[in-house]
């Protein structure tokens, strides 16, 4: 059984688009939502919405193969806080420079923040 779904979590969480997906996709995100809330929730209750930056994203993919080539559909959750376009760029410049393309060393990493492992 496949299920057909469009969630729609308010302003600051929603599923992109409508896709097909199965019951257990549906749980997967439906749970992540549940902890993406409670974060979102988190920083409210305790007055820090002016002063913390957040953008997450959480993307389910799906390889989809067409007689034209193949490509990938993603299933995705978006949840930001943010004030401006600014506070958008910073947060992607920072996400630009902490990513490595997946070869994080994390000695490195901590030692770049002055931590050390020894």
């Amino acid at each position: 059984m496949r299920f057909f779904l469009t969630l729609d979590f308010g302003i600051n969480v929603y599923l992109s688009q409508k896709y097909e997906m199965s019951y257990e996709e549906v749980e997967l995100l439906s749970e992540i939502y549940a902890k993406i809330k409670e974060i979102e929730e988190l920083i409210e209750e305790r007055g820090y919405t002016d002063r913390i930056m957040s953008a997450m994203v959480v993307g389910l993919m799906d390889e989809v193969e067409t007689p034209e080539s193949d490509s990938v559909e993603m299933k995705s959750l978006f949840s930001y806080n943010l004030q401006s376009d600014s506070e958008l760029d910073i947060i992607i410049d920072l996400m630009r420079e902490s990513y490595d393309g997946g070869n994080d060393d994390l000695r490195n990493m901590l030692n770049d923040l002055g931590i050390s492992l020894n």
